[in-house]
C-alpha cells in the first residue's frame, strides 16, 4: 500500500509520483513488475472531529398523567374490528405510561400499540415499547 501525495486530483505529477512510489515499494518487496504498473483501484479514508450531541432531558414526574385521547379509531386486528383509544405523540411527557391497545400518531409515524404492550416515555422524550408481565 502507498498513500496518495496530496494534490493528487489537481496535479498530473501528483500521479506519477504516486506510481514511482508503487514500484518503489514493489521493488523492495523484491517483486518489481515486468511491465508498465496500471493504478486499478484507489480507496479515500477521511475522518472528521464530530460536534458531541447533547440530549435535552426532561423533568420526570413521579406520577405523570398521560394527556388523554384524542379520539378514537377503527382497527382491524387479531380479534377482529375495535375502536381503540388514540393520543397524540407531542402530548405525552416523560413519565407518561400507556397500556394497549392504542395508537400514538405524530407527524412522522403512526405507532400501533397493541393489548399486552406498554409504552413509557423516559426523560430524553424517547417512547420505550415494552412488553407487559402476563
Amino acid at each position: 500500500m502507498v498513500h496518495a501525495p496530496a494534490g493528487i486530483y489537481r496535479e498530473e505529477s501528483a500521479w506519477s509520483a504516486l506510481l514511482g512510489q508503487a514500484r518503489a515499494e514493489l521493488e523492495r518487496r523484491n517483486s518489481a513488475p515486468a511491465h508498465d504498473l496500471m493504478l486499478t483501484s484507489l480507496s479515500l479514508s477521511v475522518s472528521a472531529a464530530t460536534p458531541h450531541i447533547e440530549m435535552k432531558q426532561q423533568s420526570h414526574p413521579d406520577k405523570a398523567v398521560p394527556a388523554g385521547p384524542r379520539g378514537r379509531r377503527s382497527v382491524y386486528g387479531a380479534d377482529g374490528w375495535s375502536e381503540i383509544p388514540v393520543y397524540e405523540r407531542s402530548a405525552l411527557s416523560a413519565g407518561t405510561k400507556l397500556s394497549g391497545p392504542a395508537l400514538i400518531d405524530s407527524s412522522q409515524t403512526t405507532v400501533h400499540l397493541p393489548r399486552g404492550w406498554r409504552l413509557s416515555v423516559d426523560t430524553y422524550d424517547h417512547a420505550l415499547i415494552t412488553r407487559e408481565a402476563p
